[in-house]
């Protein structure tokens, strides 16, 4: 925010504004290293509910049925099974009635979900989901948070510099060198960010390793979450066959 305020074409730049550019570089660069990861557990009314507002994108998401089991003393316990949601590609998605949903639950019991716009579309009427998801990184306050590498904090501030400026010069308040630097600026130092960040680390890059050379192709990875698409692939063969 200094880098802001000492420019004195910028001295009158209001905080909350500056927040908003700061996301809307988070989002151009799409660098996953400037996400955390979340957990959320939202409740489902009329097959809907509302994603949090800070979501950047989904990971996975599961719903979660509980179900009342007596225990040996005679007490009852809730037992709780999570099942992963596959993304629906059905274009009705949100003209589902009860029982499209009691009767697709009771057949297969596989379940779907679709995001539109500020909302998770489900298949069943009510209960409980639970989503792993992409938010942009905050404080305490919910302030945004940028990584501290150089070539980020300068992209967000040559962004920001770039917008206001061009305000001005489109004004006639601002000499057409002044703008045409910010502009070159601006596009250098946006590109940094992506190639820093996307470089993974050793760790990182043998897990995709594994991923990706594969004989086998996993079929199977959503019901487990993904967890174990990072092992190495191991082949077992019949020595006496």
């Amino acid at each position: 925010m200094y880098r802001i305020q000492d420019n004195p074409l910028l001295k009158n730049v209001k905080k909350s504004d500056v927040v908003n550019h700061i996301k809307t570089v988070i989002n151009l660069l799409g660098v996953p290293g400037l996400y955390e990861d979340k957990l959320i557990t939202l409740d489902i009314y009329d097959f809907r509910a509302q994603i949090p507002s800070d979501f950047v994108s989904r990971t996975a998401v599961r719903r979660i049925i509980s179900t009342p089991v007596s225990s040996s003393d005679g007490s009852s316990v809730n037992v709780k099974a999570k099942i992963t949601l596959t993304h629906n590609t059905d274009e009705f998605y949100n003209e589902y009635s009860e029982l499209d949903a009691d009767n697709k639950g009771l057949v297969d019991m596989i379940y779907t979900h679709k995001i539109v716009g500020d909302f998770i579309y489900v298949d069943f009427e009510e209960g409980q989901i639970q989503m792993s998801y992409k938010a942009v990184q905050t404080d305490e306050k919910g302030w945004p948070l940028i990584d501290s590498d150089e070539s980020v904090v300068l992209a967000t501030e040559w962004y920001i510099k770039r917008r206001y400026y061009e305000v001005l010069w489109s004004n006639g308040k601002l000499a057409d060198k002044v703008f045409q630097h910010a502009e070159q600026q601006y596009r250098f130092y946006m590109g940094q960010p992506t190639n820093a960040l996307l470089i993974p680390d050793p760790v990182e890059a043998e897990a995709i390793g594994n991923m990706i050379i594969r004989l086998i192709p996993q079929t199977d990875n959503l019901e487990s979450n993904h967890k174990y698409d990072s092992q190495k692939e191991r082949l077992r063969s019949n020595r006496y066959r």
